[in-house]
């Protein structure tokens, strides 16, 4: 998700049965809806937050400051620094941006096709989803070398 859409998410958006959050057009940044998937551990964690929030809270909204107050984009990544020190990341540029070039490289390496990856992404064009992609030598050379057709040509030979 972008960040926009995540700071703004709320508990009516996240459907923890299926496991689909549902972004409505106005929400999003090319004005289009879309169902986004979260695993078991991602419902399961918010699920916490959520009860944890109404605990203390009557609002609607996942990610809120201390005080109950919506978070800012800025707010939101100055948090991910902090955690990111607090683990030893050192160097690195750490924003919601980049975990989301992030995620989209790795479920691509992981095995998704990059059909399904534009459209839980929300990318409109391809071209633009390929930017976030950016492949090096040794993940083209593992690619190459786990899906080459020599190898089925290989094993049919043996």
């Amino acid at each position: 998700m972008r960040i926009g859409e995540l700071i703004n998410l709320r508990i009516s958006d996240i459907d923890f049965q299926t496991r689909f959050i549902t972004l409505i057009g106005e929400k999003n940044k090319n004005r289009k809806p879309r169902l986004v998937p979260i695993s078991a551990y991602v419902s399961k964690l918010l699920m916490q937050l959520v009860t944890e929030n109404q605990t203390h809270f009557k609002l609607d909204r996942i990610f809120l400051s201390c005080f109950g107050e919506p978070i800012s984009e800025n707010h939101f990544n100055k948090r991910l620094k902090y955690y990111a020190d607090k683990a030893g990341v050192a160097g690195k540029k750490v924003t919601a941006h980049v975990y989301r070039h992030t995620w989209a490289k790795n479920m691509i390496l992981n095995g998704c096709d990059a059909f399904t990856l534009q459209k839980m992404g929300g990318w409109a064009d391809i071209r633009t989803m390929r930017r976030y992609i950016q492949m090096d030598t040794e993940e083209m050379r593992r690619s190459h070398d786990d899906y080459s057709p020599i190898n089925g040509i290989r094993q049919r030979r043996n």
